[in-house]
């Protein structure tokens, strides 16, 4: 009875301790720790190059984009909201025009056989996928799996990896926990404000549902239950 748990007390100190990441449930020591340091390095520090990066991202991000999510003000001094949806459906259209003109470009350079394949190919997209909300999710989501190789080379995981530091599938194990500090670094401020704006008005009708739903439950909540706002 001794032996048995003199043996599992060995296997315990022997087993690598888990420990619950940010996304992964299960990580080892090392990679908890890598994870701690990058999230101290890039999230906490102003001037990390990586947190740098994401900065340039949204301030260019909102350069180009904020004409369809601000509206401007009129002459009588009144916020032009039927412009701004105006301007999406305007870009929308646009988009789908040369996502058309793409598709029957590669469609007159393919064979029967390939078109008939296409067809059934769930991954295509289709016209009521193109819009500009979107396209917008889809430049952030390039840019966020664009960095994860970035932070990659900056940590030097390949060199780590080659001397023995730390195995092949630390990084591996720690990529979701690693996109999520991008995509916190980088879908705020002015970007979180212009998706939110475009999403709105990609649901329109949805949204304004929510909106008058919302109100009418405002007007009739109990005092004993009242609606908490979020800060």
């Amino acid at each position: 009875m001794h032996n048995k748990k003199k043996n599992k007390k060995q296997l315990d100190s022997s087993t690598p301790k888990m420990h619950q990441g940010t996304v992964k449930r299960y990580l080892s020591d090392i990679q908890m720790h890598m994870l701690a340091m990058m999230k101290r390095h890039i999230l906490q520090s102003k001037s990390h190059p990586i947190l740098i990066l994401c900065e340039i991202f949204r301030e260019e991000f909102d350069k180009v984009y904020n004409q369809y999510s601000k509206p401007e003000k009129t002459s009588n001094g009144v916020y032009d909201k039927v412009g701004v949806v105006k301007k999406f459906k305007d870009k929308t259209d646009q988009l789908q025009k040369e996502f058309s003109a793409v598709q029957n470009e590669n469609e007159e350079r393919m064979s029967i056989k390939e078109i008939l394949a296409s067809e059934g190919d769930e991954s295509n997209q289709t016209l009521q996928d193109i819009n500009l909300t979107n396209q917008l999710i889809g430049e952030v989501q390039v840019f966020i799996l664009t960095l994860r190789w970035v932070i990659h080379e900056f940590y030097n995981f390949r060199t780590l990896k080659k001397d023995g530091l730390i195995m092949p599938g630390d990084f591996d194990a720690l990529e979701e926990d690693i996109l999520y500090i991008i995509h916190k670094a980088t879908v705020k401020e002015q970007v979180l404000e212009i998706l939110v704006v475009l999403a709105r008005l990609l649901n329109n009708k949805t949204d304004k549902t929510i909106r008058q739903e919302y109100r009418l439950i405002l007007q009739h909540q109990s005092p004993y239950f009242p609606i908490e706002h979020g800060s």
